[in-house]
């Protein structure tokens, strides 16, 4: 390798991921926001990409935001690793059911709950006050329990 040429390890991987973003989105602030940089962040970044890489990158025609050609090669080889990088560190985190961290209520009360129009749930506290209710009334004989019925 020639010292011209940048070292590996001395790169920011980063920038692969604002480059793709920079290429899919077309607009500075669209691809900060996609992977979640502020705009100066991403302003930054693309700064960065174009001073390694020689390129302007995006390169604006009146109110659009255009690939160079250098970009319309590359487009295809980093999204190629990306994708590579993405299976080689995180492939084996395949879903799992049993080791899942969250797995969906289906009995009758929560589809029953589900079924309810928006504005129609219970109020929180209904249950409280007629608890509370109950808990005031004088308690009756079993005798006049059965004469009220």
């Amino acid at each position: 390798m020639s010292n011209a040429s940048p070292r590996l390890s001395s790169l920011d991987l980063n920038l692969l991921v604002a480059l793709d973003a920079l290429l899919r989105e077309r607009s500075v602030t669209s691809a900060g926001r996609r992977i979640g940089l502020s705009q100066p962040a991403m302003s930054h970044a693309l700064s960065r990409l174009r001073e390694l890489l020689g390129d302007p990158i995006l390169a604006r025609e009146g109110r659009v935001m255009r690939h160079t050609a250098l970009a319309e090669r590359l487009a295809p080889q980093v999204r190629r690793l990306l994708g590579e990088i993405e299976a080689t560190l995180l492939g084996h985190r395949a879903f799992v059911p049993a080791r899942a961290a969250h797995v969906p209520r289906r009995d009758e009360r929560s589809l029953r709950r589900r079924a309810r129009p928006r504005g129609a749930r219970a109020h929180p506290r209904r249950g409280a006050a007629r608890r509370a209710r109950a808990a005031r009334a004088p308690r009756r004989s079993a005798g006049a329990r059965a004469r009220a019925r």
